[in-house]
Parts: structure tokens; C-alpha cells; sequence
């Protein structure tokens, strides 16, 4: 996982975005992130769009992994309430760009692909 976010483009400082429930894949991220020298952003996996939308400005976060959902929430959706330009993206490779969130570049989904409007964490 490490090597695959220095593969992004990510570099040592940027900060890389947990969003969801206590998954395994949560300290993998830790330590992966820890690895290449990157500053891993727990999100409160209660968050909804509008305080997700104030931690991706004020943090500067430039990737986010995240489950797309688990049980009640759907944080996929809610990455679309905050960057709709995903919901009618084209395919491409989990690439994003929001004029509202300059630094942020990577949305990665844990569990699915979503038409390659992501990236796969596998």
C-alpha cells in the first residue's frame, strides 16, 4: 500500500484521509502511511457530508480511503454530496478534481470499484 500511494504521486508529508468504520484495512493505512513518511487523517466515521466538506478544506488532505458504505452510511454518496463532479465523472483511475479542494487528488474505495471512478484498495 505504501509503495502503490507513492505510485499516486503522493509524497512524504502529504496527508492521506481514513473515513469509515474500524476496518482492518484502518491500520494497514497507519502503517503504510507511516512507511512512506506520509501523515495519515483519521475523519470521524460519523461525519456527514457537510463536516466531511470542512475537514477535506481545513486539513488539506490529497487522498482518501474509505469502505464505500457499512451499515447505515453511504460514504460514497456523501463523497458526492461534497464533489459532485464524481457522481458524472468520467471513467478514468480514481483521479479527482474539485476547484473547492485544491490539494485533494485520490478518492480510494475499499471495497468496490465504482466504475473505475476510483481506486481499488486491493
Amino acid at each position: 500500500l505504501a509503495t502503490g500511494l507513492l505510485h499516486l504521486g503522493l509524497n512524504r508529508g502529504d496527508r492521506v484521509g481514513m473515513w469509515g468504520p474500524n476496518l482492518y484495512e484502518w491500520i494497514v493505512c497507519q502503517f503504510a502511511t507511516a512507511l512512506a513518511g506520509m501523515i495519515l487523517v483519521n475523519i470521524n466515521p460519523s461525519y456527514q457530508s457537510e463536516e466531511l466538506k470542512f475537514a477535506l478544506g481545513k486539513v488539506g488532505i490529497k487522498a482518501l480511503i474509505s469502505p464505500a458504505c457499512f451499515k447505515k452510511s453511504n460514504y460514497y454518496l456523501s463523497m458526492v454530496d461534497v464533489i459532485p463532479d464524481l457522481a458524472v465523472k468520467a471513467e478514468g483511475k480514481g483521479d479527482v478534481s474539485a476547484d473547492y479542494f485544491p490539494k485533494f487528488r485520490h478518492l480510494i474505495i475499499i471495497d468496490r470499484n465504482d466504475d473505475n471512478k476510483s481506486y481499488r484498495y486491493e
